[in-house]
């Protein structure tokens, strides 16, 4: 057995921060937030902190003024004033935070400083899901009537939490957690639904209309109470598996630019790099069609591939489906699936796929056709296939749908396989899809563009090799994995390094080319967010090991820390 060992530094800036405590309670305090709240070394919360999102779902970002942090042997108090702004949106907070012993509340009253419109205001509490999967929770509704309930261990379509004032539920160890809500009423979702790491207690229920008008002048008042009661005793170290276990290395293609046409320059780099299909749109809105569907033939031969085809139908899909088998005619075998949605549908709609399917397998049996959503996994969660005239299903992810932060962002690789997992127990043995993967989130269909799109620099660092990594290893139960574009703002080859193929990712994607790996080599030794080995093995035994630099522990790097 050859073994060629890689080691990817993390070398990524993170947000400021600062350690805080009570003596009986720790977190990390970091731009407003309080982070990674552990009591006797168990993490208890995994974030407390007040959002506004617009109208697109956008958080609305802020700036910190008049902040104080003041502590003691048992507490600490911290207070700001915060700032937030977007196009017409102008929003004032003032946030008071206070710790003693064991409890901590959090304050904050807001005031608008322009109208605009909204779609959430309010205080959030995320919930760690490795400490609070399956465990149950005595919900006090506003009314004082209480029920019972449990965080969800496969990923919750639905809210498993609504009606919240208070909710109490206890821990391994003994931990019992108790929070108290005022202000609105409080539910429950699970963000893993968007691939982010927790449960989220949030306020502003979604069955209530939204957009919201805010005017000038409006106030709100919130505050959410944390106490926490059992021995305060550390965490014991668990005793991890070395057993090795292998799981098939997932087919790993890119999706096409834009409109960009790919160069012979660019097809002689992507040639260097794994790519077993090319994810391409086609939308019958645009008259050019055939004209970029016989581009994507011509592309995929010099790539040596075959297509992932995304075909996006409106009303008069009968027609435009006829046109689309005849321009197969020629071309068919290098068509290896196609997706099929609506323009004005969220998820494949039933009647145009029973017709879909029925008329590709007719013409095209070798084409496998999918049920799914261009959109995020609770598109397709919460839509689940009622028929079963499909091959696999499809969705797409992101780490950055509701913060864009680098702790977040490496922060939410944490529970991607449940994702994998979730979709397995519905997708009645059918493949599944994740196509396409992005570090940068998408515009939403209808989203206002009031800016140009623009790479995220943090996909071409040792960071985005690393998250691209470990999304493969964690997703690796998938049948196939889209990511990002092959150039363009979101692709593998952006301008924005010079040459391109010197960024860590290409040179990551390449290394990996050169080995063909068969397996992804499995074990329980990881880090909490990322693993600290990633191996994988070809069919002659020969092994490939990425090896995470100093092993990333995103409570400690790069904070202060009070004694």
């Amino acid at each position: 057995m050859n073994v060629q060992t890689i080691s990817i530094p993390f070398d990524e800036e993170l947000l400021p921060s600062r350690r805080v405590n009570t003596g009986k309670l720790d977190c990390l305090y970091e731009n407003g937030r309080l982070r990674y709240l552990k009591y006797g070394g168990t993490e208890v919360i995994r974030m407390i902190y007040f959002a506004l999102r617009d109208e697109d779902w956008k958080t609305v970002s802020y700036t910190i003024s008049n902040q104080n942090i003041e502590t003691s042997e048992n507490g600490f108090s911290i207070s700001f004033n915060a700032l937030h702004q977007l196009n017409d949106i102008s929003y004032s907070t003032e946030i008071i935070i206070q710790a003693v012993d064991t409890a901590i509340t959090f304050y904050m009253k807001g005031k608008a400083l322009s109208s605009f419109k909204r779609n959430r205001i309010g205080i959030c509490v995320l919930h760690p899901v490795e400490e609070c999967r399956g465990k149950k929770v005595i919900v006090t509704k506003p009314d004082g009537t209480d029920y019972t309930a449990s965080f969800p261990d496969l990923v919750s379509p639905h809210q498993p939490f609504r009606e919240i004032k208070k909710m109490l539920y206890e821990l391994n160890d003994g931990i019992r957690v108790e929070l108290n809500f005022e202000g609105d009423e409080f539910e429950t979702e699970d963000q893993r639904n968007w691939s982010d790491s927790s449960y989220k207690t949030y306020s502003t229920p979604l069955n209530i209309p939204f957009p919201v008008q805010v005017n000038k002048g409006d106030t709100i008042e919130q505050k959410i109470g944390l106490s926490i009661t059992g021995k305060n005793r550390d965490k014991k170290a668990v005793a991890i598996s070395e057993e090795e276990r292998k799981i098939p290395f997932p087919k790993i293609g890119y999706a096409s630019a834009d409109k960009e046409q790919l160069t012979a320059d660019e097809i002689h780099l992507l040639r260097q790099i794994p790519f077993d299909h090319y994810r391409v749109e086609i939308s019958f809105l645009n008259e050019t069609w055939k004209e970029k569907l016989n581009q994507s033939f011509a592309e995929a031969r010099e790539l040596s591939t075959r297509l992932e085809l995304v075909l996006i139908f409106d009303d008069a899909f009968k027609n435009q489906l006829e046109a689309l088998l005849a321009a197969f005619e020629e071309n068919s075998s290098l068509i290896n699936s196609a997706l099929i949605l609506h323009v004005n549908h969220p998820i494949t709609p039933a009647d145009l796929l029973e017709i879909s399917y029925k008329e590709i397998k007719s013409n095209y049996p070798l084409i496998k056709v999918g049920y799914g959503t261009n959109g995020f996994f609770s598109n397709l969660n919460r839509n689940r296939p009622i028929i079963d005239n499909f091959d696999f299903v499809s969705f797409s992810l992101t780490p950055q749908v509701h913060a864009d932060d680098s702790r977040t962002l490496v922060e939410n690789l944490g529970q991607q396989a449940d994702i994998i997992h979730t979709a397995r127990s519905f997708a009645s043995g059918k493949e599944i899809y994740v196509s396409p993967i992005t570090l940068k989130i998408r515009a939403s269909p209808g989203e206002k563009k009031k800016t140009p799109p623009d790479a995220d620099p943090r996909q071409y660092r040792s960071i985005g090799a690393l998250w691209t990594l470990s999304s493969v290893k964690n997703l690796g139960a998938a049948d196939r994995l889209t990511f990002y574009q092959v150039k363009g703002y979101r692709g593998i080859l952006n301008k924005v390094e010079q040459p391109p193929e010197h960024s860590n990712l290409f040179g990551v994607l390449k290394t990996i080319k050169k080995l063909n790996p068969k397996w992804i080599v499995q074990n329980d030794r990881q880090q909490k967010f990322l693993p600290d080995k990633i191996v994988l093995e070809n069919d002659q035994g020969d092994r490939l090991e990425f090896i995470v630099n100093a092993g990333v522990d995103l409570e400690d790097s790069g904070c202060e820390r009070d004694s």
